[in-house]
Formats: C-alpha cells, structure tokens, sequence
C-alpha cells in the first residue's frame, strides 16, 4: 500500500505519515522520531551512507639519529655559564 492509497498527495513515505496512519488504523500513538527508529529496525528503511573522505597519505615514520650524527653537548661550569648569558 503506497502513501497515496492512504490518502496523501504523493506516494513518498516519511516517519510522520507512517505514525499518523498506525494512530489512525490502531490508535496507539507514536512520535515521528521513534517511528523512524522502529522502521529502521523492522528492515524497512536503510539509514543513508555518509560517504567516507578518503585517508590522508601516510608520513614516514620519525627515526631516532644515530649517535654518531646526534650534537655534542659540553657541560659548562657555573661561572662560565653565567658570563655568556650575559
């Protein structure tokens, strides 16, 4: 039975129009928002694809440099330190 057989003016089915024609026929009274749920589940209506962005290209991984090409640090005393912030 399509939307127009049941009284409307096109055959397009929504949540609202399905809870006023089971309130009509059965008396039991459902919001729109939980109609759509209850199609949903009973296989009726499938929820629309949210379409998926694709993925980001991969970077390379970040490699720890080998000791032979990391900085040398020298340890400075306090005195010397003190004098080149200045």
């Amino acid at each position: 039975m399509g939307a127009k057989a049941a009284g409307y003016v096109d055959d397009r089915w929504t949540t609202a129009r399905f809870a006023e024609v089971i309130h009509a026929r059965f008396g039991v009274k459902y919001d729109s928002d939980h109609m759509g749920r209850i199609i949903h589940k009973l296989g009726l209506r499938a929820k629309p694809e949210v379409p998926v962005a694709p993925a980001a290209p991969m970077t390379p991984a970040l490699t720890m440099p080998s000791p032979a090409s990391a900085p040398e640090f020298v340890a400075q005393d306090e005195s010397t330190a003190a004098s080149s912030a200045a």
